[in-house]
């Protein structure tokens, strides 16, 4: 993992309690430009990283709440991917927040 941290030039490589190593990559252009060079090599998530270029895409064109809104629900079905028990944020609470419900 860190080799590959040193040829990509993002993130940080870290180490849980269980000894298990963790390559964290944050911030969407990292993410989109990272995801960019892989996404033609991936094997398994391929479809989650599709997902999220579309996501890191279409949130730069953000001009309305409907755009935002769209872009939540991209965001919400990360979750089919994912273990996300603890998710707290969805759209639902974006339209609650926005007195859009």
């Amino acid at each position: 993992m860190l080799y590959l941290k040193t040829k990509l030039n993002y993130g940080i490589v870290s180490k849980r309690k269980d000894n298990m190593s963790i390559y964290t990559i944050t911030g969407s252009n990292a993410v989109y430009e990272i995801l960019i060079l892989l996404k033609n090599h991936l094997k398994l998530k391929k479809d989650i990283a599709k997902l999220i270029l579309k996501i890191i895409e279409d949130k730069r064109k953000i001009e309305s709440i409907d755009d935002f809104i769209k872009v939540c629900e991209l965001v919400d079905k990360t979750a089919e991917f994912n273990y996300s028990k603890n998710r707290k944020n969805t759209t639902l609470t974006v339209k609650k927040h926005n007195n859009l419900f």
